[in-house]
Formats: structure tokens, sequence, C-alpha cells
């Protein structure tokens, strides 16, 4: 019994013991509150380390990165608080977090581990969320190992519904830190506030021990790219001494290295930083890095391990911009410290492709560097244009600066290329590049191209600038190609205002005006093509002109087309030309056009033509030279009223007062009811009138023609003088009735004209030797020795006697037809001129010394190879005339005397000659010297031989080449806007009006290059 109550009492006694024993402890725990609301904090602070002493709590700040430490509490006053005033807002983020809404969520380390932890927790009453909205929020405890020691169940907070405790508890001192949070999606951006947080520790505290952990617990990087990740060891429980820390990754990335420094974590120290580096080639792939501390002793018991996931973007950036940059491969930019590079792979820029020229090592890098806006490469570079590899723009290093003020287009190429006219731009050599990269990422392209072909390669080849844009994603447009001169001169003909356009392939078009060297130029529109890198066409036509192109010369339409090798001008012309007869033109011609470019120009036409828009030439042909010369002829075929005249007759033309054409010809008279007498004739025709010798045999008989009145035989013809009524005619004869008329002595002939009443009368002439001849219907025409007598179907009956005797010639009227009239024309001497020419070079003198003869003129022409000039008009018998030899090729010349009797033309006579000096010519240009002023250009020279236009090529570098034509006063030009540092040739030569050329004179200018200082 004793025994049995002794161990009743012992037991009693056990657990009295272990209640006091218990009860001890429990009043050694402590429990420390995180008010707010103290002095350690004031609204508006963010909460880390200002409750590590009095609660041995801290909050990391999560620089600002959602998933990782979570949000720093955010102190406010609130009235709803647990505790008034203050309470600890969870979804604040400090320095802000983007336009989007985080869940609330803060993360609490103690200093001391502890076994209980609890909170409260609550919705604020914030305008702009529903009254009774609710959220979702928990609180989860760790330990040193991220175990999680408790959680408590999502409970429900209502705005303005007060705050509600939370509360985690442990059987020991395990809880490393907390976290509360609201995670639900639909809660994201609610105010959630935290109050009155309790921590409740042991009296003893735990062994030393720490933690590891990040504000970066997930990186993102490209590959090249290093970044630090901060590590925070979290000493707990008065760990002392040192963490050394190493790093595994999981799966091995051999391009991804790993450093921690310091390491290792020294004494009470508790930060890091973890640098992770990868290799620029390491593709995008995504790495777990497990880092591992082992303490020494004091400083914990256990290793810990904490896990930073890493992810990592291949260094492949396909795009890289920046103002005035767009730059696009299908290989990879990679980001280095010197920019994005791209290695050996072509770039297109703004619309240009750059292929590397040397394709291994650092040779073939490309770097852009986006914030100092520069392309530079390593090694040399072509650059083209994008998706057309044959148009090379440039070829060389890469350094282009785009720096500076954002604005304009920048100039990155200014380059004479040596390309040797191999690159093309449509069909035409390039010569010099320009390029231009703009801000809305366009290159503005200018490409000098050389045009050597005719007519814009008559000094060397001309140089046009057109201008392209081109981008990467619509490609070059080449709508806006276009070629402009002012001016281009070739020989024997020019161009004004050229304007050709780009239209497709290597095809160009545009409009032209077209210089003729007429006096004046004759200026036509015409249009223009290019095709394959030469002209393909030149063509123009105009009708109803009328305008004057030399002296008595208009052209009244023209059409034509160029013909390439040679150079000439095709197609069809109207001239007419010479001085009014009877108010008709002169000499009018419509037929094809040849035109052949030489100096002097010349203009042929075959076709038609008429004088006095009247008698037709058949096949005719008419020759202009820019000379002056106007040449004519071509068959005849014309009725004259008393006879007809047919052959070929050709002469020439001069300004507004004279023409003369002359042949050989068949002549008829012509005789009623009897076949028309027939011979051969010499025919002149000129602005007077036409007159055709008829060689009869016996005498020679003339049929004349005053323009705008009418035909007649023999009288005021060949050598007879004009008609005049007969001594002692009657106005009318009875049939039978005799006319006697006296005849004076040494007459070389004599015609008389029997004017009969409604036809030609039947006469009968009788000498005073017994010459007799007569004609009648029966028989109209008779011919004897020295006799000639015709009956004309114009009512007249004609009889010429050649040498008659002097004395009484007897005309009798044998039939019923009275005689009306009756006219004599006695015979004319023969014309004598004599002539020479005095004087040298191109002054000149003709003197002259002529036989008067009533009613004679005598017209003096210079008449040689391509030289037809009229110098003098003249009736006096004696004198002389200082005149210029006509243009023309040098050499013998011959003076014609064109004899006009009573207005009509008689004979030519040649009466003299000369030897004339070559058409002047331009001389060399003298003195030519070049300066520089600037980006000017000043050219001067002296003209030997002045009168001359002079054309000026200037070659600007390489690449750029223009041509100014000065008139022949000027003797300076100014070219602008030639860039110092490219050197000039000039090459002058004089200009004959049909762009004819002299000799030339070359000059050149340096560069201009800075001195350097000493």
């Amino acid at each position: 019994m004793t025994s049995q109550r002794s161990r009743i009492l012992a037991v009693a006694l056990a657990i009295a013991a272990l209640v006091l024993l218990l009860g001890a402890r429990a009043a050694a725990a402590s429990t420390q509150t995180v008010t707010f609301d103290d002095a350690s904090v004031s609204p508006g602070d963010f909460v880390t380390t200002q409750y590590a002493s009095s609660a041995g709590v801290e909050f990391h700040d999560p620089n600002g990165q959602y998933g990782t430490n979570g949000f720093l509490p955010y102190v406010v006053a609130d009235s709803g608080a647990h505790s008034s005033p203050n309470v600890g807002d969870i979804d604040t983020c400090q320095g802000g977090c983007g336009e989007f809404f985080y869940n609330p969520y803060t993360r609490g380390y103690l200093d001391t581990y502890a076994s209980g932890i609890s909170v409260y927790v609550g919705y604020r009453n914030v305008n702009g969320f529903p009254n009774n909205d609710t959220a979702q929020v928990s609180l989860t405890a760790y330990d040193s190992s991220n175990n999680q020691v408790g959680s408590t169940a999502s409970t429900t907070v209502t705005k303005a519904g007060g705050f509600i405790q939370l509360s985690v508890t442990s059987g020991s001192a395990n809880i490393a830190y907390f976290d509360v949070k609201a995670p639900a999606t639909n809660d994201a951006g609610k105010p959630i506030a935290i109050d009155d947080l309790a921590i409740t520790r042991p009296a003893t505290p735990p062994p030393p021990d720490f933690t590891l952990g990040t504000t970066l617990p997930a990186v993102g990087m490209i590959a090249g790219d290093s970044v630090d990740v901060p590590i925070d060891v979290h000493r707990a429980n008065g760990s002392n001494g040192n963490v050394s820390l190493s790093v595994a990754s999981t799966p091995p990335r051999p391009l991804m290295t790993t450093s921690i420094s310091p390491n290792p974590v020294t004494g009470t120290n508790s930060s890091t930083t973890m640098t992770v580096a990868t290799n620029k080639d390491l593709p995008t792939s995504d790495t777990t890095l497990t880092v591992t501390g082992t303490p020494d002793s004091g400083a914990g018991s256990s290793s810990r391990t904490l896990k930073v996931k890493v992810h990592v973007e291949a260094n492949c950036d396909r795009l890289v911009g920046a103002s005035y940059i767009s730059a696009r491969t299908d290989g990879c930019f990679q980001r280095t410290s010197r920019g994005e590079e791209a290695q050996n792979t072509e770039v297109d820029v703004n619309g240009l492709a750059f292929t590397p020229l040397t394709t291994t090592g650092n040779g073939s890098d490309l770097i852009i560097d986006t914030s100092a806006r520069t392309i530079k490469s390593e090694g040399n570079y072509r650059v083209s244009v994008m998706g057309q590899p044959d148009l090379e723009l440039y070829s060389g290093r890469i350094t282009w600066d785009l720096g500076g003020a954002v604005g304009d287009p920048k100039t990155v190429v200014d380059y004479d290329t040596n390309f040797q006219g191999k690159v093309k731009l449509k069909g035409l050599p390039i010569g010099h590049t320009k390029i231009a990269l703009t801000k809305d990422d366009h290159a503005r392209v200018t490409a000098t191209v050389n045009l050597p072909f005719w007519p814009f390669k008559y000094f060397d080849s001309l140089s046009a600038s057109p201008t392209f844009v081109t981008d990467n994603y619509h490609g070059a447009n080449f709508g806006g190609l276009e070629i402009k001169f002012d001016k281009v001169e070739a020989l024997g003909i020019g161009l004004k205002d050229v304007d050709i356009n780009y239209v497709s392939g290597n095809t160009w078009s545009g409009r032209a005006t077209v210089v003729l060297p007429f006096a004046p130029p004759l200026e036509i529109g015409a249009g223009i093509g290019l095709k394959d890198g030469d002209l393909d066409f030149l063509a123009g036509s105009v009708n109803g002109l009328n305008i004057q192109v030399g002296e008595g010369i208009f052209l009244q339409k023209i059409g034509f087309e160029a013909d390439l090798h040679p150079p000439a001008l095709s197609g069809t012309l109207g001239f007419s030309a010479g001085p009014d007869i009877a108010g008709k033109t002169a000499v009018s011609v419509d037929g094809t056009l040849k035109v052949t470019l030489a100096d002097p120009f010349v203009v042929e036409v075959d076709g038609t033509a008429k004088v006095a828009d009247k008698f037709k030439l058949g096949d005719a042909f008419a020759r202009y030279t820019s000379t002056g010369l106007f040449e004519l002829g071509g068959k005849v075929s014309w009725e004259l009223g008393v006879g007809s005249i047919e052959g070929h007759i050709s002469g020439w033309l001069q300004d507004a007062s004279a023409f003369d054409v002359e042949g050989s010809v068949q002549g008829c008279i012509h005789v009623p009811f009897f076949p028309d007498p027939c011979a051969s004739a010499s025919a002149l025709v000129s602005s007077v009138g036409i007159a055709a010798c008829v060689d009869l045999s016996v005498v020679s008989g003339g049929i004349g023609y005053y323009w705008g009145g009418s035909f007649d035989l023999f009288g005021g013809s060949c050598d007879l003088g004009p008609w005049r009524p007969a001594k002692s005619s009657l106005l009318r004869t009875a049939a039978g009735t005799a006319q006697r008329f006296t005849l004076p002595k040494g007459l070389p002939s004599v015609a008389f004209a029997v004017d009969g009443a409604g036809a030609a009368p039947s006469v009968t002439l009788a000498g005073p030797h017994g010459e007799s001849v007569s004609v009648s219907n029966s028989q109209p025409f008779v011919r004897k020795p020295g006799i000639v007598a015709t009956m004309d179907d114009n009512g007249t009956t004609y009889i010429e006697i050649k040498r008659p005797s002097a004395g009484v010639w007897t005309l009798t009227n044998n039939g019923a037809v009275a005689i009306r009239r009756v006219r004599e024309s006695f015979g004319l001497p023969k014309p004598s001129v004599h002539a020479k020419v005095t004087g040298h070079g191109y002054k000149r003198t003709l003197r002259w010394h002529l036989k008067p003869i009533n009613g004679q003129q005598v017209r003096f022409a210079e008449i040689g190879k391509g030289v037809r000039h009229l110098i003098k008009k003249t009736r006096a018998k004696s004198g002389h005339v200082n005149f210029h030899p006509a243009p023309g090729p040098g050499g013998k010349r011959q003076i014609v005397a064109l004899v006009v009797q009573n207005g009509l033309p008689r004979t030519h006579l040649t009466v003299a000659s000369y030897k004339a000096p070559a058409t002047l010519r331009p001389a060399k240009p003298r003195h030519l010297r070049i300066r520089r002023h600037g980006t000017k250009l000043t050219i001067t020279w002296r003209a030997p031989q002045q009168g001359f236009r002079h054309a000026v090529e200037v070659t600007i570098g390489k690449g750029k080449r223009v041509v100014f034509v000065v008139s022949a006063k000027k003797k300076s030009l100014t070219v602008k806007h030639v860039p110092r540092r490219y050197g000039a040739k000039v090459l002058i030569a004089g200009l004959t009006q049909a762009n004819g050329r002299g000799p030339a004179a070359k000059a050149s200018i340096k560069p201009f290059r800075k001195k350097r200082k000493h």
C-alpha cells in the first residue's frame, strides 16, 4: 500500500515538475510587435531595416522587380488600422513597377528564427475599388532550407471591413522568413495592408544559421552580355563566420561562366555578387544556377542553396535601328561593347546592300553603334542597291558618321568610282556616287552618269546626276530618275532644255529642243530617247512655220529623225526662197530631207520644186549650207505659151534679191497645124523672168517671159532688143497690101512680130536683094538660110532674119486675116565684160570695165566649190567694189558676169578669178587660267581670233563633266559649288556657227589641301 502510494506520489511530483518546467519555458518566450506607429517609421516610408533592432525583422528592397522578395511595406495612415494610425501597404511598388497592376506581396526575413508569426491583414478603404469588394490573403512561413513550416488558409478580407489576424506557429524556433500575399489574379492591384506583425521567439535562441536569397531569382540576358546577381547571406541566430559559395548549372553551359565576389562572405557580412557572363555565340537557352553556401564553424551548421534561373536570348538581332539607320540581316547582329556587329554576312542598310569583301576574321565585321549613330567596318565592303547586286555604288572601308543634330540628310559617301564603265545605272556608266541617309531611314543616291555617245560626246562624255531613293521595305524607286541639260553642243546641231526621264529596263525618254545652225538658228521641239547606253531616237516635226532660216530663205515645215552611224538627220522638209516675183515666192521646195551634221552644216532636199509657184521642177534637189549657199536644180517640162522647154536646169539663190538658174534644154516653138520645130536650147531663169534661146540652126529663136506678164517670141530675149512698133506700120491692113521698112546697115539680126486680128496672118517678107520668105496656113513654119518664119497660135506671125541686108524690106499680107500691128526688134551687140580681183586675204577689190548696151545690167558673182555669192549689180561702164570672200572652202573662185538685158537673163561670162583664203576658224585660246575662291572656280582666257563662241568643258574630280558654251564677247567663266577636296580639269575651244571646233587649250587645278602646322 505504502509502496503504491509512493509510486503515485512520485508520478505526481514528476508531473508537477514537468508542469513547472513547461510553465517556466513558456514564461521565457518573447514576442516583438511591429505596429508601424512608433517613431521608427513615418507615413511615406518604405520599410526595410527600420525594425531590425527592435523586432529582428528586415524587408529587402526588390529593386522594383515583381516576383523577387516582394514589395516593401509602405507606411500610410489609415483610419481602419488595427492599431492606429498607420498600416504597411503591401501593394505599393517602390520606384514604380510600370503600367500594370501586381499582386500584393511582401517577404520578411528574421534575424533570429521564430516559433510563431502573426499579422493582421485588411482591405483598405481606397477610392476606385467597389464597396464590399474582397480579396484572398494568406500567411506562409519557411525555414532556412526554404521548406514551408506552415501556412494559413486563404482568408477573405473585405474593403473597409476591418483587419483579420493570420497566424502560423511551429513546435520549434525554425521560422526563418515569411510571406504575406494575395496571389489570386483578380486581386492584383488591390490595396491590401498589414498591421501589428507579431514575432514570437524562445528565450534561448537556436544555433547560428543562415539562408541565401536574391532580389533576382530569375534573370534574362543576351548572349555576349554579363549580369550581376546580388546574393544576400541572411545571417540569423548570431551567425558569424565564413560562408563559401559555389555555383553549379543545370544543364551545364560551357559558354556560360560565373564568378562570386567577395567569396567567401566573411564575419557578419551579409552580401556578395554573382556575375554571370555568356559568350556571344551562346544560343537561346534556359539554365538553372544552384548557388551553394557552405558555412564555417560559427556561421551555421548546414549548407544552404539558392536557385537562380537564367534565360539567355541568342545574341542575334535581325533588326537594328537609330535615327538615319535602319539595318537588317538574314544573319545576326551581335551586341558587343563596340555596338551591333555583323560578321561575314550581308547587311541591308536603308535599302543599300553591304557585302563583305574580306570574309575571314575581323576583316568581315560591320559594326553599327546606335548610340553614336556610326557604321564602321573592319575590312572592305561593297555597297550596292538592295536586290540589284550589279548596281554597285561604293567599294572600300565603311566609316559612316551620322551623329550630331537630327535633321537634314547626312552625306556618307562622295566617291569617284573606279568602275571603268562596268557599273551602270539603267544602261549609263557611273563615274561618281553620292549617298546621303535621311532621318526617315531612306538612302538618297545621286549617281553621276556619263553619256558616251552622240550627241552628248562632242568634246568628251557629258555627265548628269540623276537621284533615286531606296529603303529596306520598298527597295529602290527609280521613277524619279531624270537627266537634264540646259545646253548640249555637237557638230552641226545643238540641244536645249534636255529633260529625259527613266521609263523601264534600260530605257529613258523625254523632250529636247533641237537647234539647227541656220541663220538665225532654228529651234524645233523633239522627242529624245536612250536605250541600252546609247541614243535610241531623236525626232521632231512641225508644220506651218514660215520661219526665216537664212537671207531670203524660209522654212515652211520639217520632220526629222536622227541617224546614228554616222550622225545625220533624215526626214521631210519644205523650203521657200528668193524674192517675191509677181506676188509669188520665187522658189519653193518640198521633199525628203538629209542633214549632214558637219561644218559647214548641210541640208539637202530631194523632191519637187516650183518657180513662182507656177513652173514645176521635177526630181528637184535643193542644197543649203550654213555658209549661206542655197543651190537648186531639177527637171523642167515647161509650157511657155509660145513654146516649151524640156530638160534639166540648176543654179543658185542669194538672199531676197536674186536667183539664177540655167541649163541646156530642148526648146520648141509652137506652130499651129504643124509639128512644132524643136532644137537644143539654153534656158535662163532669174528673179526677172525666163529666157530660152532655141538654136534653130539659121537663127537663135528666143522665148521671153517677164514674171507676171505674158510669153513672147524673139524680141527681148536671147540677143534681141525689146519689141518696138515698126515705123510706117498700119493699124489695119487689107489683104494684099504691102508695107515697107527700111533697115540700117550692120544689124546682127532683126525680128518682126506681125499681130493679126484673131489669128496669125499669112505674110510674105521680101528684102532688097531678092531675099524672100512666105508663111501660110498650109506652110506655117519656114526655115531658109538666114531666115526663120513661123505662124504662132497666139495670133502672131514671127519672122527673124540673121544679118539682114540694109535697105527696104516689104511685108505683104497674103491672106484674109487683117494685120493689126507690126513690131520690130533689132539685134544687140555681143556683151563685153572685163574684170580683175586685187587685194589679199579677206580684203579684196573687184574692178570692171564693160561695153555699155542700152537696157543691160551686169551682176558680178563669185562661184567656187560650195560658194555662190553675188558681189555687185551695175550698169556702169567701169568701177570697183570692195568685198570679203564668202564663207566656204579656200581655193580658186571664178568671177562670173550675169548679163541681164531689158530685165531678162541673157548670158553668163566668166571674167576673172582669184584664190580665196579658207574660211576663218577659231584659234587656240591663250593664257588659260583657273583660280579657286572657296567653292568657286574662275576660268579666264584670251581669244586670238575674235567673233567665235567658246565651249568650256570642266571635269570635276574623276566623274563629273559639264560643258558651258559662252558668247563670243565673254572671256571668263565662274563654276560654282566645286568642293575644295576636288581638283578640276578645263578644256576650252572656239566654236563656229555649226559647232565646228578649233584647237583646244587645257589647264588643271589640284585639290585644296590644308598646310600642316609645324
